[in-house]
């Protein structure tokens, strides 16, 4: 039994300023497709079992390009997902190899089909097995952790401005302003030819009550700022309050790109600290009886040397030993 309760929840929105939504997101076995990616959604999750996943895609390439791409991301993730879906144990890296390595080369293949110019998709996404969570990213699009109050980046961008802060030669403020923000260094969607696409990945993390994981593209990050992302991660609202406020927010600061925001809530299951009572109560009962029944024997000794002393007989002795040991019986019975 997990120790701890999930609950997750999606929004999407394509934004004031496109005509169409390029994102795509991979809901523990759900995906956008084309009924449902360009209007405004919500959905929820309580996953059940050990392992499951979600994630966020950002399409690019223009026109249908870019849907292409990340519903092509979103669909190899559902399909390799299944595969190993009801295993005991899974290695989360080969797992995420596989979706990378398959929806490039499909996205590869797509592009050779069209003719097009180049299309592609960036990818966040979280794992989260026996109640660790991996991070693994590829492009911009984010994982956070929000814990105890703070909201600390997980994922790495893939960015010419990031790589330049990573180097050292611009500050983080630098980096958030820079003209090469979205210029990307990799993607889904790059011929092996010219470069083996190597996701980032976070080293296993367990999650506590209380923590909430926020995954998004980078609609919700360029409208809206990291303080206020916070604030909304340090509510008790449900999650899909929450993603249905970071999106509103970004959508009230000009909503230019498509915005998409998946938040997971972290708690304690409550089947499981029900199920812990229980032990510790029947362990208690259980210690009780042996107290019980080591002053029962003792009683009972210390009652036969004193009848044998007295020239009583011994078998008066085992006699209240027995009604003592008859008493432990009621309570294991009891327990």
């Amino acid at each position: 039994m997990n120790t701890l309760r999930f609950s997750a929840a999606v929004s999407v929105d394509k934004g004031h300023v496109r005509a169409n939504n390029e994102d795509n997101i991979y809901f523990n076995g759900v995906y956008l497709n084309s009924e449902t990616r360009d209007g405004g959604i919500t959905l929820r999750d309580e996953p059940e079992g050990c392992l499951f996943v979600y994630a966020v895609f950002d399409g690019m390439g223009g026109e249908a390009y870019g849907e292409e791409a990340s519903l092509i991301a979103a669909s190899v993730t559902h399909e390799l997902h299944q595969r190993c879906v009801s295993f005991e144990n899974v290695d989360t890296d080969r797992f995420i190899g596989n979706v990378v390595e398959v929806a490039n080369e499909r996205i590869c293949a797509r592009m050779q089909e069209l003719g097009s110019g180049r299309m592609g998709a960036t990818m966040a996404l979280i794992v989260v097995f026996n109640n660790t969570m991996r991070v693994y990213n590829v492009g911009d699009s984010r994982v956070y952790l929000h814990r105890n109050g703070t909201l600390s980046q997980i994922s790495v961008d893939d960015s010419f401005a990031q790589r330049l802060y990573r180097m050292g030669m611009i500050t983080r403020e630098e980096a958030e302003n820079h003209k090469d923000r979205n210029k990307l260094i990799q993607h889904l969607g790059i011929d092996k030819k010219e470069m083996i696409i190597q996701p980032h990945k976070s080293n296993n993390i367990p999650l506590r009550p209380g923590d909430k994981i926020l995954i998004c593209s980078d609609g919700l990050t360029d409208m809206v700022t990291a303080p206020a992302i916070n604030t909304h991660l340090m509510s008790a609202k449900p999650p899909e309050e929450i993603c249905e406020e970071l999106v509103c927010d970004a959508l009230a600061n000009g909503g230019k790109d498509n915005v998409s925001v998946i938040v997971v809530d972290v708690a304690v299951n409550p089947d499981r600290a029900k199920s812990n009572q229980e032990v510790l109560r029947v362990v208690f009962l259980v210690i009780i009886a042996l107290i019980v029944l080591a002053i029962g024997t003792a009683v009972g000794f210390l009652t036969a040397d004193i009848l044998l002393a007295d020239g009583g007989l011994m078998s008066d002795a085992l006699c209240g030993l027995i009604q003592n040991k008859s008493c432990i019986g009621e309570i294991i019975k009891w327990i």
